[in-house]
C-alpha cells in the first residue's frame, strides 16, 4: 500500500522475515490446501477458521512455482472470497468480503490486500517475545510450524488499517469453517 501506515506495517514485516531464515522455493507443489490463521486487530488476536484455497499453476503444469489461487471462507468478519497469485515462496491475495454477512458492525463488503511469505512462523515471531508464539501454539501451529506470514490492509471510508497475519496447514486435516 502507498500510504505511510502501510508501508511501514510493510517495512516492519520485511524486517522481521530478513532476520529468518529463507524456506526456498518449494519444488513440485502449490500452496493449495485448507489454512488457519491468526490476525492482530483492535489489540487482540482473532483465529481465521479452515479456509480452502485452490491454486492453479501458470501454463497448466502440475510442478509450476507461479500460478493463481482462488478460495473462500468465513471470519469474525464475515464471509469472503479470496482471489490472487503465488509466485515462489510468495502469496498476494485479495480478500473480498460478502456484504451482508457476519458482523454488521465490521462486514462492509470490503477488500482487504494480503502480502505474505513462507517462513517458520515462530522463528519469524521470535522479536514479538512469548505472547504471539504461545497463541501460535495454543491454535495448533507448534515451534517448527511452516505457514505463510505477513501483512494485511484496508482501505474504507470509515477505516484504514494494517497489521500482521499468519496462515498455515494443520498437521491434521481441518474441515472448512473450523479452528
Amino acid at each position: 500500500y502507498g500510504d505511510a501506515a502501510g508501508r511501514e506495517a510493510l517495512h516492519q514485516a520485511q524486517l522481521k522475515l530478513s532476520r529468518t531464515m529463507p524456506m526456498g522455493t518449494p519444488v513440485g507443489q502449490t500452496p493449495a490446501g485448507n489454512y488457519v490463521g491468526l490476525y492482530w486487530q483492535y489489540g487482540r488476536t482473532h483465529p481465521i477458521p479452515a479456509q480452502a484455497l485452490r491454486c492453479m499453476p501458470n501454463g497448466g503444469s502440475a510442478d509450476a512455482t507461479e500460478g493463481w489461487v482462488e478460495g473462500n471462507g468465513d471470519d469474525d468478519v464475515g464471509s469472503f472470497q479470496v482471489r490472487g497469485d503465488y509466485s515462489g515462496t510468495h502469496l498476494t491475495l485479495r480478500k473480498q468480503y460478502i456484504r451482508g454477512t457476519g458482523d454488521p458492525h465490521e462486514n462492509f463488503g470490503h477488500a482487504v490486500a494480503l502480502r505474505l511469505t513462507l517462513c517458520d512462523l515462530h522463528e519469524v515471531l521470535s522479536s514479538d517475545g512469548m505472547f504471539k508464539r504461545s497463541e501460535l501454539t495454543g491454535y495448533g501451529a507448534p515451534p517448527g510450524t511452516i505457514g505463510f506470514y505477513g501483512t494485511w490492509h484496508v482501505r474504507t471510508p470509515n477505516y484504514d488499517g494494517d497489521a500482521e497475519m499468519v496462515l498455515w496447514m494443520p498437521p491434521a486435516p481441518v474441515a472448512v469453517g473450523y479452528v
